[in-house]
Protein backbone atom coordinates (compact mmCIF):
# COMPACT_ATOMS: atom_id res chain seq x y z
CA UNK A 1 0.00 0.00 0.00
CA UNK A 2 1.33 4.00 -0.91
CA UNK A 3 2.08 5.86 2.20
CA UNK A 4 0.04 9.07 1.90
CA UNK A 5 2.15 11.75 2.93
CA UNK A 6 1.40 15.42 3.23
CA UNK A 7 3.84 16.71 0.48
CA UNK A 8 2.17 14.45 -1.89
CA UNK A 9 -1.43 15.13 -0.80
CA UNK A 10 -0.36 18.57 -1.27
CA UNK A 11 0.93 18.24 -4.93
CA UNK A 12 -2.20 15.87 -6.04
CA UNK A 13 -4.33 18.98 -4.83
CA UNK A 14 -2.29 21.09 -6.44
CA UNK A 15 -2.55 19.20 -9.69
CA UNK A 16 -6.32 18.62 -9.73
CA UNK A 17 -6.99 21.99 -8.86
CA UNK A 18 -4.79 23.03 -11.89
CA UNK A 19 -6.53 20.40 -13.70
CA UNK A 20 -10.41 22.09 -13.15
CA UNK A 21 -8.86 25.52 -13.26
CA UNK A 22 -7.33 25.21 -17.16
CA UNK A 23 -10.29 23.60 -18.29
CA UNK A 24 -12.14 26.12 -17.26
CA UNK A 25 -10.69 29.23 -18.06
CA UNK A 26 -8.70 28.08 -21.28
CA UNK A 27 -11.11 25.31 -22.53
CA UNK A 28 -14.54 26.31 -21.03
CA UNK A 29 -16.56 24.62 -24.17
CA UNK A 30 -15.23 21.55 -23.92
CA UNK A 31 -15.39 21.53 -20.32
CA UNK A 32 -19.03 21.77 -19.93
CA UNK A 33 -19.16 19.14 -22.79
CA UNK A 34 -17.46 16.80 -20.30
CA UNK A 35 -20.18 17.94 -17.73
CA UNK A 36 -23.27 17.58 -20.41
CA UNK A 37 -23.62 21.03 -19.79
CA UNK A 38 -23.36 22.19 -23.02
CA UNK A 39 -27.19 22.63 -23.65
CA UNK A 40 -26.90 26.55 -23.70
CA UNK A 41 -27.47 28.51 -26.60
CA UNK A 42 -26.64 32.53 -27.26
CA UNK A 43 -26.49 34.50 -23.80
CA UNK A 44 -26.71 31.96 -21.98
CA UNK A 45 -24.33 30.33 -23.55
CA UNK A 46 -21.89 33.25 -23.25
CA UNK A 47 -22.46 34.09 -19.70
CA UNK A 48 -21.75 30.12 -18.59
CA UNK A 49 -18.70 30.58 -19.98
CA UNK A 50 -17.96 33.80 -18.12
CA UNK A 51 -19.10 32.32 -15.14
CA UNK A 52 -17.20 29.21 -15.75
CA UNK A 53 -13.76 31.56 -16.20
CA UNK A 54 -14.45 33.45 -12.66
CA UNK A 55 -14.44 29.71 -10.91
CA UNK A 56 -11.91 28.57 -12.74
CA UNK A 57 -9.42 31.39 -11.73
CA UNK A 58 -10.68 31.24 -8.20
CA UNK A 59 -9.68 27.13 -8.13
CA UNK A 60 -6.41 28.44 -9.44
CA UNK A 61 -5.61 30.14 -6.58
CA UNK A 62 -6.40 27.29 -4.52
CA UNK A 63 -3.59 25.07 -6.96
CA UNK A 64 -1.20 28.06 -6.33
CA UNK A 65 -1.64 27.74 -2.08
CA UNK A 66 -0.83 23.96 -2.55
CA UNK A 67 2.03 24.28 -4.31
CA UNK A 68 3.30 27.33 -2.09
CA UNK A 69 2.60 25.45 0.95
CA UNK A 70 3.81 21.94 0.05
CA UNK A 71 7.13 23.49 -0.74
CA UNK A 72 7.80 24.10 2.82
CA UNK A 73 10.40 22.08 5.10
CA UNK A 74 8.18 22.46 8.10
CA UNK A 75 6.57 19.77 8.44
CA UNK A 76 4.11 20.99 10.74
CA UNK A 77 2.76 24.05 7.95
CA UNK A 78 2.36 20.90 5.04
CA UNK A 79 -0.03 19.36 8.48
CA UNK A 80 -2.70 22.22 8.49
CA UNK A 81 -2.21 22.85 4.74
CA UNK A 82 -3.89 19.37 4.43
CA UNK A 83 -6.08 19.81 6.83
CA UNK A 84 -7.63 23.21 5.52
CA UNK A 85 -7.76 21.81 2.61
CA UNK A 86 -9.76 18.58 2.99
CA UNK A 87 -11.85 20.22 5.31
CA UNK A 88 -12.55 22.24 1.95
CA UNK A 89 -13.11 18.96 -0.36
CA UNK A 90 -15.65 17.71 2.26
CA UNK A 91 -17.39 20.89 2.42
CA UNK A 92 -18.11 21.14 -1.51
CA UNK A 93 -19.12 17.50 -1.36
CA UNK A 94 -21.92 18.14 1.13
CA UNK A 95 -22.75 21.53 -0.64
CA UNK A 96 -23.00 20.26 -4.53
CA UNK A 97 -24.87 17.32 -3.39
CA UNK A 98 -27.50 19.02 -1.13
CA UNK A 99 -27.29 21.64 -5.08
CA UNK A 100 -28.00 18.17 -6.67
CA UNK A 101 -31.03 16.99 -4.01
CA UNK A 102 -32.82 20.18 -4.14
CA UNK A 103 -32.54 20.32 -8.27
CA UNK A 104 -29.98 23.05 -8.90
CA UNK A 105 -28.61 21.15 -11.93
CA UNK A 106 -32.32 20.43 -13.16
CA UNK A 107 -31.98 20.35 -17.07
CA UNK A 108 -29.28 21.92 -17.47
CA UNK A 109 -27.45 18.78 -18.33
CA UNK A 110 -28.84 16.95 -21.20
CA UNK A 111 -27.87 13.32 -20.06
CA UNK A 112 -28.56 13.71 -16.67
CA UNK A 113 -26.53 14.61 -13.76
CA UNK A 114 -23.86 11.64 -13.57
CA UNK A 115 -21.02 13.85 -13.49
CA UNK A 116 -21.75 15.75 -10.50
CA UNK A 117 -22.49 12.49 -8.83
CA UNK A 118 -18.74 11.84 -9.89
CA UNK A 119 -17.85 15.25 -8.95
CA UNK A 120 -19.07 14.25 -5.03
CA UNK A 121 -17.30 10.71 -5.15
CA UNK A 122 -13.88 12.97 -6.55
CA UNK A 123 -14.52 15.43 -3.69
CA UNK A 124 -14.78 12.79 -0.89
CA UNK A 125 -12.00 10.79 -1.97
CA UNK A 126 -9.67 14.50 -2.16
CA UNK A 127 -10.82 15.11 1.43
CA UNK A 128 -9.65 11.55 2.42
CA UNK A 129 -6.35 12.13 0.94
CA UNK A 130 -5.77 15.43 2.56
CA UNK A 131 -6.75 14.11 5.70
CA UNK A 132 -4.55 11.27 5.55
CA UNK A 133 -1.61 13.67 4.77
CA UNK A 134 -2.78 15.85 7.61
CA UNK A 135 -2.45 12.50 9.86
CA UNK A 136 0.56 11.61 8.13
CA UNK A 137 2.31 15.04 9.27
CA UNK A 138 1.09 15.21 12.75
CA UNK A 139 -2.28 16.38 12.46
CA UNK A 140 -1.50 19.75 13.50
CA UNK A 141 -4.13 22.31 13.76
CA UNK A 142 -3.77 26.27 13.27
CA UNK A 143 -3.37 28.34 16.41
CA UNK A 144 -6.28 30.62 15.97
CA UNK A 145 -4.80 33.48 18.30
CA UNK A 146 -2.17 34.01 16.18
CA UNK A 147 -3.74 34.00 12.59
CA UNK A 148 -1.91 36.76 10.63
CA UNK A 149 0.90 36.52 8.40
CA UNK A 150 4.97 37.03 9.40
CA UNK A 151 7.53 39.66 9.20
CA UNK A 152 7.52 41.78 6.03
CA UNK A 153 5.20 40.14 4.65
CA UNK A 154 2.26 41.06 6.86
CA UNK A 155 1.05 43.93 5.22
CA UNK A 156 1.23 43.41 1.63
CA UNK A 157 -0.77 39.41 2.49
CA UNK A 158 -3.03 41.18 4.55
CA UNK A 159 -3.97 43.49 1.89
CA UNK A 160 -4.38 40.34 -0.43
CA UNK A 161 -6.74 38.82 1.76
CA UNK A 162 -8.78 41.68 2.35
CA UNK A 163 -9.32 42.35 -1.23
CA UNK A 164 -10.38 38.63 -1.89
CA UNK A 165 -12.56 39.14 1.39
CA UNK A 166 -14.38 41.84 -0.85
CA UNK A 167 -15.36 39.05 -3.51
CA UNK A 168 -15.36 35.82 -1.40
CA UNK A 169 -18.11 37.11 1.00
CA UNK A 170 -20.46 39.30 -1.68
CA UNK A 171 -20.19 36.05 -4.07
CA UNK A 172 -20.65 33.28 -1.20
CA UNK A 173 -23.54 35.20 0.65
CA UNK A 174 -25.41 37.27 -1.61
CA UNK A 175 -24.37 35.32 -4.56
CA UNK A 176 -27.04 36.87 -7.14
CA UNK A 177 -27.36 40.62 -5.67
CA UNK A 178 -23.45 40.77 -5.96
CA UNK A 179 -23.39 39.50 -9.97
CA UNK A 180 -26.61 42.17 -10.83
CA UNK A 181 -24.21 44.28 -9.01
CA UNK A 182 -21.55 43.71 -11.59
CA UNK A 183 -23.56 43.06 -14.64
CA UNK A 184 -27.37 43.80 -13.60
CA UNK A 185 -30.35 43.12 -15.81
CA UNK A 186 -28.14 40.28 -17.26
CA UNK A 187 -29.79 37.03 -15.80
CA UNK A 188 -33.56 38.00 -15.98
CA UNK A 189 -32.46 38.64 -19.69
CA UNK A 190 -31.37 34.54 -20.69
CA UNK A 191 -33.60 32.86 -22.74
CA UNK A 192 -32.45 29.37 -21.73
CA UNK A 193 -33.78 26.54 -23.51
CA UNK A 194 -36.52 26.03 -20.96
CA UNK A 195 -37.88 27.82 -17.96
CA UNK A 196 -38.53 26.92 -14.41
CA UNK A 197 -39.57 28.94 -11.57
CA UNK A 198 -41.73 32.21 -12.57
CA UNK A 199 -40.52 31.89 -15.81
CA UNK A 200 -36.36 31.90 -14.61
CA UNK A 201 -34.26 30.21 -17.48
CA UNK A 202 -32.78 26.72 -16.14
CA UNK A 203 -29.31 27.87 -16.70
CA UNK A 204 -29.79 30.71 -13.83
CA UNK A 205 -29.68 27.50 -10.97
CA UNK A 206 -26.49 26.17 -11.85
CA UNK A 207 -24.72 29.91 -12.54
CA UNK A 208 -25.98 30.70 -9.13
CA UNK A 209 -24.13 27.34 -7.85
CA UNK A 210 -21.08 28.12 -9.73
CA UNK A 211 -20.47 31.61 -8.54
CA UNK A 212 -21.06 30.75 -4.88
CA UNK A 213 -18.49 28.46 -5.18
CA UNK A 214 -16.04 30.69 -6.38
CA UNK A 215 -16.82 32.82 -3.37
CA UNK A 216 -16.18 30.20 -1.04
CA UNK A 217 -13.25 29.13 -2.74
CA UNK A 218 -12.05 32.34 -2.44
CA UNK A 219 -12.85 32.31 1.23
CA UNK A 220 -11.42 28.60 2.40
CA UNK A 221 -8.15 29.94 0.53
CA UNK A 222 -7.97 32.49 2.48
CA UNK A 223 -8.05 31.03 5.49
CA UNK A 224 -5.76 28.23 4.45
CA UNK A 225 -3.96 31.03 4.13
CA UNK A 226 -4.11 32.74 7.90
CA UNK A 227 -4.23 28.77 9.03
CA UNK A 228 -0.45 28.10 7.71
CA UNK A 229 0.81 31.69 8.58
CA UNK A 230 -0.16 30.57 11.85
CA UNK A 231 1.77 27.40 12.49
CA UNK A 232 4.79 29.05 9.75
CA UNK A 233 7.90 31.13 10.20
CA UNK A 234 8.70 34.25 7.41
CA UNK A 235 9.62 32.05 5.10
CA UNK A 236 5.72 30.38 4.83
CA UNK A 237 4.41 33.61 4.41
CA UNK A 238 6.64 34.59 1.88
CA UNK A 239 5.83 31.68 -0.14
CA UNK A 240 1.98 32.43 0.02
CA UNK A 241 2.59 36.31 -0.42
CA UNK A 242 4.71 34.85 -3.79
CA UNK A 243 1.91 32.92 -4.60
CA UNK A 244 -0.76 35.47 -4.02
CA UNK A 245 0.75 37.94 -6.00
CA UNK A 246 1.44 35.54 -9.15
CA UNK A 247 -2.29 35.04 -8.75
CA UNK A 248 -3.38 38.43 -8.75
CA UNK A 249 -1.56 38.98 -11.77
CA UNK A 250 -3.54 35.94 -13.39
CA UNK A 251 -6.45 38.03 -12.48
CA UNK A 252 -5.72 41.07 -13.99
CA UNK A 253 -5.47 39.36 -17.29
CA UNK A 254 -8.63 37.65 -16.76
CA UNK A 255 -10.54 40.45 -15.90
CA UNK A 256 -9.43 42.60 -18.99
CA UNK A 257 -10.77 39.45 -20.85
CA UNK A 258 -14.34 39.62 -18.87
CA UNK A 259 -14.31 43.42 -20.21
CA UNK A 260 -14.03 42.34 -24.00
CA UNK A 261 -16.77 39.68 -23.63
CA UNK A 262 -18.83 42.13 -21.86
CA UNK A 263 -17.85 44.68 -24.35
CA UNK A 264 -18.90 42.76 -27.01
CA UNK A 265 -21.79 41.08 -25.57
CA UNK A 266 -23.36 44.56 -24.92
CA UNK A 267 -23.54 44.06 -20.98
CA UNK A 268 -23.66 47.16 -18.61
CA UNK A 269 -20.22 46.89 -16.53
CA UNK A 270 -21.01 49.90 -13.60
CA UNK A 271 -18.80 48.15 -11.50
CA UNK A 272 -16.09 47.99 -13.63
CA UNK A 273 -13.48 51.17 -12.72
CA UNK A 274 -13.75 51.18 -9.23
CA UNK A 275 -12.80 47.38 -9.34
CA UNK A 276 -10.27 47.96 -11.74
CA UNK A 277 -8.43 50.23 -9.42
CA UNK A 278 -9.37 47.98 -6.18
CA UNK A 279 -7.57 45.11 -7.54
CA UNK A 280 -4.69 46.76 -9.70
CA UNK A 281 -3.62 48.85 -7.08
CA UNK A 282 -3.44 45.62 -3.99
CA UNK A 283 -2.00 43.78 -7.03
CA UNK A 284 0.38 46.02 -7.69
CA UNK A 285 1.63 46.74 -3.90
CA UNK A 286 1.46 43.09 -3.46
CA UNK A 287 4.06 42.52 -6.13
CA UNK A 288 6.30 45.40 -5.34
CA UNK A 289 6.33 44.32 -1.76
CA UNK A 290 7.17 40.61 -2.83
CA UNK A 291 9.65 41.89 -5.34
CA UNK A 292 11.51 44.40 -2.65
CA UNK A 293 12.11 41.11 -0.28
CA UNK A 294 15.26 40.10 -0.49
CA UNK A 295 15.56 36.81 -1.73
CA UNK A 296 18.94 34.39 -2.10
CA UNK A 297 18.87 30.85 -3.36
CA UNK A 298 20.35 28.41 -1.97
CA UNK A 299 23.89 26.44 -3.67
CA UNK A 300 22.77 24.56 -6.04
CA UNK A 301 22.77 20.57 -4.48
CA UNK A 302 24.95 19.39 -7.09
CA UNK A 303 27.71 22.07 -6.20
CA UNK A 304 27.86 21.26 -2.57
CA UNK A 305 29.60 17.38 -3.52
Amino acid sequence: MVAITSYGALKLNQALCMLFAVGMNFFPQKFMEGYNADVFDGKADIIMQFCMGIFGMTIMGTAIISASVARSDDKKVRSVGCLIMGVEWAFFALSDGYALMTGAFDGAMKDGTGPIVANLVLFSVMAFVLLLGWKESGSVTPKLGEMVPKGRCKTPLLVALVNNAFFGLGLALFTRAFMEMYIPGILDALPGPGKRGAGEAISIPLMIVMMGNAGKTILFGSFATLAVCSIGDEDASYKLLRGQAMHSMFYLGTFAREGVIAAAAGWPQPMRTASFFQCFAATFYMVNATMAIPYKLAPDAAKKK
